[in-house]
């Protein structure tokens, strides 16, 4: 059967959006796939609220003790694990907070329980989870469905997963027994493997389910080809525009003869709360560490003005304080009155652009300063938007139009397939696009482009 490979991953994932559902209990999801030597491997993904831990009086940190068995059908324990887990104490009063453990073990075919146990340092209390899983009887068409709020491709050698991911070939995962999703941060991404066991053309079809079965979303149907060795489906859907609840996300795959259909689930949500929707008045930068100093100065690319560059990066700390401080002086548009209006609405600007577009995997680019980023930044939301997913072998893209002022139009083209929007053609003539924008998206795409 092989070793049980359990590997540790911690992930605060912070929802300030109110109560988290199983708030008090511990929620895991196995994920199922099909090894070459007729072996199943599980992928488990167990969620810890951190309203279950407690912390000693005068602590900054709270320990926990997390372990797994896996049992047979005659109840035997057949591994078990468990290490120990940490987190900061100031994590713990935040509304909806938790972490995530991973898990991975292969089995052959056959049924097994799979039990966890959360042991909270501080007070002794033990919470407990079980779940079934059926290894799988010789190769299935597809394996389980992932769903997840961020997916990445590998950068290449040396290229580890952060914590958090699962890798998967070239692909890193972050896991979690059901992702949140907000109306602003509405991006899912799904990974499946299909097996075949011949070469055959596949038709995929992705659908969005409510809870009273209902279908919401369905993208168009696209064809893939694969090999007699499998293959893999994996991209982002943007799901803007969905209400807050419950849904599953379907992924329908149509083999010759036969159609398998995986489902998952996800929750979506009011936004977070934002970082920096406004600063204080007296003392603006006075408690900023240089680090959030450094993360305030970073987005006044946008306004910095020619004699205002080459200054802030060699100050001190307190320096750097002043500068700031001196910088929003001089842009105050009421100075007579306490509060500092424009930097108020510039950094909530910021907070929204980060909310809708950052981007995830290594490199972890905050929203303001991606493409789509700036152009919000530049002139705020458009007055129509567009939002197309991948088809055929156009990637997903989006065109965003403003006329209020000037006619201007922007395309933003996600040539990864993981949500890494990039601006490609613009009739701004302060911006620059890309000269074979057209060839990258196609015949009809462009058509789309044109007539919008």
């Amino acid at each position: 059967m092989g070793d049980l490979a359990l590997k540790l991953v911690l992930s605060i994932a912070v929802l300030l959006s109110g109560p988290q559902q199983n708030a008090d209990s511990l929620t895991t999801a196995t994920k199922r796939f099909y090894r070459s030597d007729g072996a199943t491997l599980v992928d488990g993904f167990t969620e810890i609220p951190f309203s279950l831990l407690s912390v000693g009086t005068g602590a900054t940190a709270v320990e926990y003790r997390f372990e797994i068995s896996v049992l047979d059908e005659d109840g035997t324990v057949l591994t078990a694990s468990d290490w120990t887990g940490e987190v900061p104490s100031r994590f713990l009063n935040m509304a909806g907070a938790s972490t995530v453990e991973h898990f991975t073990f292969a089995v052959p075919s056959g049924s097994y329980a799979v039990e966890i146990r959360l042991r909270d340092s501080s007070s002794g209390r033990v919470y407990q989870s079980a779940s079934q899983i059926e290894g799988f009887d010789g190769a299935p068409f597809a394996s389980d469905l992932i769903v997840s709020n961020a997916m990445r491709r590998s950068l290449g050698e040396g290229d580890e997963p952060a914590a958090g991911e699962v890798q998967k070939g070239v692909l890193f995962i972050s896991g979690t027994p059901r992702p949140t999703l907000t109306t602003e941060e509405a991006a899912l991404y799904y990974y499946v493997e299909m097996y075949p066991g011949a070469a055959a053309s596949i038709q995929k079809v992705e659908r969005v389910i409510d809870q009273s079965g209902g279908e919401i979303v369905a993208t168009p149907t696209e064809t893939i080809s694969v090999g007699e060795a499998g293959g893999v489906a994996a991209r982002q859907i943007n799901l803007a525009g969905l209400p807050p609840g419950q849904y599953d996300l379907e992924v329908e795959l149509q083999y010759p003869g036969t159609t398998v259909v995986r489902r998952a689930s996800f929750l979506m949500t009011e936004p977070r709360d934002r970082a920096v929707a406004s600063l204080p008045d007296e003392d603006v930068f006075a408690h900023y560490t240089e680090g959030q100093l450094d993360s305030l100065y970073a987005p006044l690319v946008f306004l910095i003005e020619r004699q205002e560059r080459g200054l802030y990066e060699g100050l001190s700390v307190e320096a750097k304080r002043n500068y700031l401080s001196q910088f929003w002086e001089r842009r105050d548009p009421t100075p007579a009155t306490p509060a500092n209006e424009e930097m108020a609405r510039f950094y909530d600007a910021i907070a929204i652009a980060n909310n809708r577009y950052r981007e995830g995997g290594a490199a972890d680019v905050p929203g303001w300063s991606t493409d789509r980023g700036r152009i919000f930044l530049k002139y705020g939301d458009p007055d129509e938007f567009l939002s197309r997913p991948s088809f055929g072998r156009t990637q997903p893209y989006e065109i965003w139009k403003y006329s209020s002022r000037r006619p201007l139009k922007f395309v933003f083209y996600d040539e990864t397939g993981f949500g890494h929007f990039v601006l490609i053609f613009t009739n701004d003539r302060t911006e620059t696009i890309r000269p074979d924008w057209q060839e990258l998206m196609g015949f009809e795409a462009v058509e789309t482009v044109q007539r919008f």
